[in-house]
């Protein structure tokens, strides 16, 4: 299924999710979830979807940051855009549904045992060989070399005021960790700031953790600080770049 993030409730990526399931399994198109659909989820995967977990030092060791400021002149004044903690973002929950689940716990402790999503996998079945890019629907689209579908991912794709390209690209490089560039001869919405900015690395930089550069001038697929609105808003890197990389950097 593709990978959004957990929140309990049946929303839009939720939907999408259940239109991919039932085409990469063959059964027939739609968003209903039906008997034909459990079926095919029980025997794909037996596991449970909860699970108890304990906190460990790892978790807790961060860097964190106290909240991530709205202002990018103070964004760009931290030494890394960290997260505010891992647990939610590691089991792909909504900060409330972890708390739902976990009413008392001290999630800033390390030893309690806690309940999640049980959303620790291994790697992809098979090598993927080439990525989809719907704009349409929004989604990411890995296939294999026999060009089976591998994985779906619900994704935020182009903009009005930078439409995404079309037709055949190539992946020239991937960064992990970039520095974001802010240009403010690009306007950003939201952002009122005149000078260039460089936005520290971290999970919750503009383009997030990874940045795929493809060989369209200006276009790459990034990750996110907000997952929660994957497929739903604008991607903010239109009017940006990480640093490093010889163009602006437009998200798709």
């Amino acid at each position: 299924m593709p990978r959004q993030v957990s929140d309990a409730s049946r929303g839009e990526n939720t939907r999408k999710a259940v239109v991919a399931y039932r085409e990469m399994r063959g059964l027939g198109r739609g968003e209903q979830i039906d008997e034909k659909l459990w079926r095919a989820l029980v025997e794909n995967d037996q596991q449970p979807a909860l699970t108890n977990y304990t906190i460990t030092e790892k978790d807790v060791a961060g860097p964190f940051i106290d909240k991530v400021p709205d202002d990018y002149r103070e964004k760009a004044s931290l030494k890394r855009l960290s997260y505010t903690s891992v647990l939610a973002e590691k089991f792909h929950m909504s900060e409330k549904l972890l708390r739902q689940f976990n009413p008392n716990a001290r999630f800033e402790e390390v030893g309690p045992e806690i309940v999640v999503t049980n959303v620790q996998r291994e790697e992809l079945p098979r090598k993927v060989s080439r990525v989809e890019v719907d704009a349409v629907r929004q989604r990411v689209i890995a296939y294999d070399k026999s060009d089976a579908v591998v994985a779906v991912y619900p994704a935020t794709v182009g903009s009005a005021e930078r439409p995404s390209p079309s037709g055949e690209l190539k992946v020239t490089g991937v960064s992990e960790n970039p520095t974001y560039h802010y240009d403010p001869s690009l306007n950003l919405r939201g952002v009122d700031v005149q000078e260039p900015l460089d936005l520290p690395p971290g999970p919750n930089n503009p383009v997030g953790l990874v940045w795929i550069a493809l060989s369209a001038k200006g276009y790459g697929i990034h990750g996110t600080p907000d997952p929660g609105t994957v497929s739903k808003r604008t991607s903010q890197a239109a009017f940006g770049s990480p640093i490093g990389t010889p163009w602006s950097l437009p998200g798709t």
